[in-house]
């Protein structure tokens, strides 16, 4: 079975969730209004529980899509695009013009690729990087530019560089408390048709977002506003593709509102031990790295990336020579190296780390046994 409800089984659900949600509105008019307001522009989610908790502990984005009845069209959410400034190397005196210049180039390339004149002036705001960092430096700044828009576009040259300029700069805000991380978007060589196509493709799509936090994610499906085929329709097409992505490591699937009850549609009652964690299907490439203190050095931090390659970073400021760790601690800490690493490159870590260690020692730096002997 290539989903988990056939297409009628789908088509039913949908259709008795949105009479259950009528009629619990109904019947709650006149209590609380925290309990139960189906508007037109609430969106129907699709909550997953896991059978086990994923094992990545960052964040990690997964696009449904494109939807056959995506309700971007028919909701007006304001969408933000991120991108580079025309001249990211030489910045002119006035900064103003500099950027009005930016927005101006990419207005006139989203028109001639046939987007609305509407859509371009009244419902989308290009910010450009250079804006980004002095205007959005802070984190009240980020926090209401994440309240502002309701879709994110960034230049995929910002996402996907080596280092990961964007990710590391939005932070916390963006890709942990309200999951608005931007989408990659091709528009630098991209012209006319293709450059429509692209980010009308990155607009109706849904994402799952995967924290690795606890059992339960959810992801949108539709608006309550739209009928009962057309959501039937986005329902079977998520359905199909979770099913691809992660078979058996779902328990159970339930539809709900921001402001409802969870009703349940599928569940699978084997046990959980039958599934292992290590099989979840998760891009190594998309997770944020972690960072920690590195215990060596003085202002130097340990950086281990999702794909587990691993590398010493240095903090502003200097770094403190005159400590040498004993032999002990180091062929402990090298052991540790080796084994949160590719066991297949094994000879080349132990190198590169020796390596490092030589660099960051000063020539004249006596050791502990030197010290002892002298003494």
């Amino acid at each position: 079975m290539d989903s988990y409800l056939d297409d009628n089984c789908v088509k039913e659900a949908v259709s008795v969730f949105k009479k259950f949600i009528e009629k619990s509105s109904q019947n709650n008019s006149n209590k609380r209004k925290d309990v139960l307001i189906p508007t037109s522009s609430q969106h129907l989610l699709l909550q997953i529980n896991w059978k086990k908790i994923p094992p990545n502990n960052t964040t990690y984005d997964c696009a449904i899509g494109p939807l056959p009845y995506h309700w971007f069209d028919k909701s007006d959410s304001d969408v933000c695009l991120i991108v580079r400034d025309l001249q990211p190397k030489v910045f002119k005196k006035d900064r103003d013009m500099d950027l009005n210049e930016t927005r101006e180039h990419y207005k006139e390339k989203l028109i001639a690729a046939g987007f609305d004149d509407d859509f371009v002036t009244q419902r989308l705001n290009i910010i450009p990087m250079r804006e980004l960092i002095t205007e959005y430096k802070e984190y009240e700044a980020k926090a209401k530019l994440c309240r502002a828009y309701d879709v994110f576009l960034a230049e995929h040259t910002l996402m996907n560089n080596k280092n990961k300029t964007l990710r590391s700069f939005l932070g916390y805000k963006f890709y942990v408390e309200k999951k608005k991380m931007p989408i990659s978007v091709r528009i630098g060589k991209l012209e006319g048709e293709e450059l429509k196509n692209e980010i009308r493709n990155a607009l109706t799509k849904t994402h799952l977002v995967i924290t690795g936090l606890g059992h339960l994610c959810s992801l949108k499906v539709g608006l309550m506003s739209q009928p009962v085929n057309e959501l039937s329709a986005n329902l079977a097409m998520v359905l199909q593709t979770l099913k691809q992505l992660y078979g058996d490591h779902i328990a159970m699937l339930k539809l709900k509102t921001p402001l409802s009850a969870a009703i349940p549609i599928y569940a699978d009652l084997r046990p959980k031990n039958d599934v292992d964690r290590k099989d979840f299907p998760r891009s190594k490439s998309g997770l944020e790295p972690i960072r920690d203190e590195f215990p060596l050095f003085r202002n130097t931090d340990v950086v281990i990336s999702g794909a587990g390659n691993v590398r010493l970073k240095r903090k502003m400021g200097q770094l403190d020579r005159d400590s040498d760790p004993d032999e002990e601690f180091l062929d402990g800490l090298e052991k540790r190296w080796i084994r949160i690493t590719n066991p297949r490159r094994k000879k080349k870590r132990v190198i590169t780390f020796k390596r490092f260690f030589r660099r960051r020692i000063a020539p004249n730096s006596k050791t502990k046994a030197n010290k002892k002997v002298n003494a």
